[in-house]
């Protein structure tokens, strides 16, 4: 099973990452900055990218199984960053036929 998940590099985005490693499965953690993920293993894929940014988001989850969200939201953050992306992933979700 491959899940994608975006905010993968904060707590919660963490949290969510290490435990679907632990199922065995693969993961695509998509992440602003690449360098603020430190977990590193061989079934983890980071993608480095904006989720205001449908492109990236469909690429992101193009051949997923699931994806899972733990986007937040911080003061630098654009005021539409967690409206926007939620419906770039149900966008991108729906393309791809992912449940």
């Amino acid at each position: 099973m491959i899940v994608t998940i975006f905010g993968a590099s904060g707590r919660t985005g963490r949290y969510l990452l290490r435990k679907v490693l632990e199922k065995d499965y693969t993961v695509r953690a998509f992440v602003r900055d690449k360098s603020n993920l430190p977990i590193r293993d061989q079934r983890l894929e980071t993608i480095e990218g904006d989720v205001q940014d449908l492109a990236s988001v469909e690429a992101a989850v193009a051949g997923s199984d699931a994806i899972l969200s733990a986007l937040g939201w911080k003061r630098n953050s654009r005021k539409d960053v967690l409206s926007e992306g939620a419906k770039n992933m149900v966008a991108a979700a729906k393309k791809h036929n992912v449940g």
